[in-house]
């Protein structure tokens, strides 16, 4: 599987970082959702150390983990593209279902 890169602009970055902290507190029973939350907890903590150096974009590299991990949240937890980082998780996770057909 081909590794798939995406880019954040800060605010959204930002967005990520806050919208992942909400669900990463949560307690969660069944073990699907704690690995999709586990592995996005790794990922908000590779974006918050790309925030400690701000810049207007950020490019990330998800791992194919990373990059079905995103897709499964916005399909099981969000599932709302009308919020701005909800739209961005929907396009990642198009993007997502694209690249691993």
């Amino acid at each position: 599987m081909k590794k798939i890169t995406i880019e954040l602009k800060h605010d959204m970055a930002e967005a990520f970082v806050q919208l992942f902290s909400q669900y990463i507190e949560a307690n969660y029973v069944d073990a699907d959702d704690k690995l999709v939350i586990a592995v996005l907890a790794e990922f908000r903590l590779s974006i918050m150390k790309r925030l400690l150096l701000p810049k207007p974009k950020y490019r990330f590299t998800l791992q194919p983990a990373t990059a079905i991990a995103l897709q499964i949240f916005y399909d099981d937890f969000i599932d709302d593209f009308s919020t701005q980082p909800g739209n961005r998780l929907h396009q990642i996770s198009n993007l997502v279902k694209q690249q691993y057909q």
